[in-house]
């Protein structure tokens, strides 16, 4: 059997990358306290660590995770819409009716 090398292993930038984004947008620092997990545990993404993405290899970004809601349908929604103005597809069911990006 061959062995690959470490760098065989890693993804390059000129493939489409699809990822997991473990949380949703979190408008300020202040909205942390509109947790809606009942563990207590939240995981909010600013809006500038999401414009981080730009120009990025990811193609999409799942949202089906166990953080998904921590602030509710609406970061959920705004998380989906920033995405998609990078270019970067949102892969959910944020219960809108609206199927998945794939």
């Amino acid at each position: 059997r061959a062995q690959r090398s470490p760098a065989a292993a890693t993804p390059r930038a000129s493939e489409p990358w699809v990822g997991n984004l473990e949380g949703t947008l979190l408008p300020s620092p202040t909205d942390a306290t509109r947790c809606q997990n009942l563990a207590g545990i939240c995981l909010g993404i600013l809006p500038r660590h999401l414009r981080a993405l730009a120009g990025s290899p990811f193609v999409a970004l799942s949202l089906e995770n166990n953080h998904s809601q921590d602030f509710g349908q609406g970061a959920t929604l705004a998380t989906r819409s920033q995405l998609a103005a990078q270019g970067i597809a949102a892969l959910t069911d944020a219960g809108d009716g609206e199927d998945s990006a794939f």
